[in-house]
């Protein structure tokens, strides 16, 4: 049978819920705040084990500093005259927080739900090992994005660091050149990786923590009776 919209009478004040969830987002906020490092802990190692079995010949190592994620990239330099081998570590850091942002409000909703605290501890309990999963396809696109297009520049400005000025130019080419061919053997061209990069950063963040919470409370949302129009309490 059909889902039929509640009476009136059975309608839920949404004040209420606003008013809580007022409340609890912040809340939410501050403890994520207080405790991104462990926060962030699976998501780097989710990260991780899919850079360093996918890509490992572009990516060698996958660290973590308090909620940095620092990813050591092999820039290969080729022949290039001059230089003291054709390999080159080049050392890249990511803030990892403004990819899961996504939890505290999952969090701040769920609470504010007026669900009871058993179904609001199964919510979070699937909620944010899911969102875990799409943070860390968020952090990977960043980490596609600045091998396919920040790599040569990186790679020209540490040569430059360290004294081989004349040639950071042509190796900073070369293992730009290298990086491009190496992600293309695997599918990822510019193009899928700016798709992936705009998809993860934009979009998925803001909306992943909402379409969640009205997956699990649709029969709270059903129910939720709108505020009223100023001319109605004029």
């Amino acid at each position: 049978m059909p889902a039929t919209q509640p009476d009136d009478d059975e309608r839920l004040e949404l004040r209420p819920f606003l008013l809580a969830a007022a409340l609890w987002l912040p809340m939410s906020f501050f403890i994520w705040f207080m405790l991104r490092s462990a926060i962030v802990y699976p998501v780097i190692r989710l990260a991780r084990a899919v850079l360093t079995t996918w890509v490992p010949e572009l990516v060698a190592s996958v660290g973590q500093t308090y909620h940095e994620m620092e990813v050591a990239v092999v820039a290969q330099l080729g022949a290039v005259a001059g230089l003291p081998g054709s390999v080159l570590a080049v050392d890249m850091q990511l803030n990892v927080l403004p990819y899961c942002y996504a939890i505290p409000v999952l969090m701040g909703l769920s609470i504010a739900t007026p669900i009871g605290w058993g179904r609001t501890g199964v919510q979070l309990a699937i909620g944010i090992p899911v969102l875990m999963l799409v943070q860390a396809f968020g952090i990977i696109g960043d980490v596609l994005k600045r091998i396919a297009f920040d790599l040569g520049a990186l790679v020209q400005g540490g040569l430059v660091e360290q004294g081989y000025a004349a040639v950071a130019g042509v190796a900073g080419q070369n293992a730009q050149a290298a990086a491009g061919a190496a992600l293309a053997s695997h599918g990822l061209t510019p193009t899928v990786i700016g798709v992936w990069y705009q998809f993860g950063y934009l979009i998925l963040p803001p909306v992943s923590a909402v379409v969640l919470w009205i997956l699990f409370n649709r029969r709270f949302i059903e129910a939720l009776r709108p505020l009223p129009s100023p001319a109605a309490t004029g």
